[in-house]
């Protein structure tokens, strides 16, 4: 077993995900951006990543960084991200530009035609997925900056729990969903993926730790703790397939 691969066995089965980092440890000084690929400004960046597969080109966790603009181009991963401080500013190449202020999502998929902008500090918790470069052509989620709604729903309906998946990569690895719960639910969630969860309106337990809005969590594939999910509660979650 490669080091990479020891790395995603290794983390706990639920991680509570700290907007600094881990408590006493705090972020750490990330190397500097390559100037070739700024359009703008000098960054400096730090960061915490609670999950790596180094070797499958995953990763999560926390990031800050000063203000910056990249150069136009291809964005090289699939990236969904939730601002917990700053603004960024998606510019397209049909003049369009895509605003995301602290307390909203959105997914860049990789290929994406667009210029990164970053007016003032940004911190975020994040996931990427590097892609195998299959064709995209044929999903809308693949050509756009997905800016998924976090308002929470009132009702799930008729049914116990709901699920809408707003963004799907080429190769199916990573997606993107939100769930609302109209009845409480309990008992173990079980999953084939690494889930990074932020709680939108009510509350879940996973084992002994209680998560409620704005909070999140990196629940491991391997998972098999008892879940409480309180009657309203909504949730987006990110999510990595590792055996695809």
């Amino acid at each position: 077993m490669t080091e990479a691969l020891k790395k995603v066995a290794a983390i706990p089965t639920v991680h509570r995900i700290m907007p600094n980092g881990v408590d006493g440890v705090g972020l750490s000084a990330w190397e500097a951006m390559d100037p070739a690929t700024l359009a703008a400004g000098e960054p400096v960046q730090s960061g915490h990543l609670y999950d790596e597969n180094e070797a499958r080109g995953y990763s999560a966790g926390v990031w800050h960084c000063t203000a910056f603009d990249d150069a136009p181009g291809p964005y090289p991963v699939d990236e969904y991200m939730l601002l917990l401080e700053g603004q960024v500013v998606m510019a397209l190449p049909d003049g369009t530009d895509v605003t995301i202020n602290a307390g909203e999502a959105f997914v860049l998929p990789q290929g994406l035609d667009c210029q990164w902008k970053m007016p003032c500090d940004v911190r975020k918790i994040f996931m990427i997925v590097e892609t195998d470069g299959r064709e995209t052509s044929q999903n809308p989620s693949l050509v756009r900056v997905t800016k998924p709604a976090l308002q929470t729903d009132a009702s799930a309906g008729d049914a116990v729990a709901s699920a809408q998946c707003v963004f799907h990569s080429a190769d199916g690895r990573m997606q993107v969903l939100r769930r609302s719960f109209s009845q409480t639910l309990q008992g173990p969630l079980p999953s084939a993926s690494q889930r990074l969860i932020t709680v939108l309106a009510g509350e879940v337990r996973i084992g002994a730790e209680i998560f409620g809005p704005m909070q999140s969590c990196l629940v491991n594939a391997a998972d098999r703790a008892d879940w409480h999910i309180a009657s309203g509660t909504t949730w987006i979650e990110a999510q990595y397939r590792s055996y695809l």
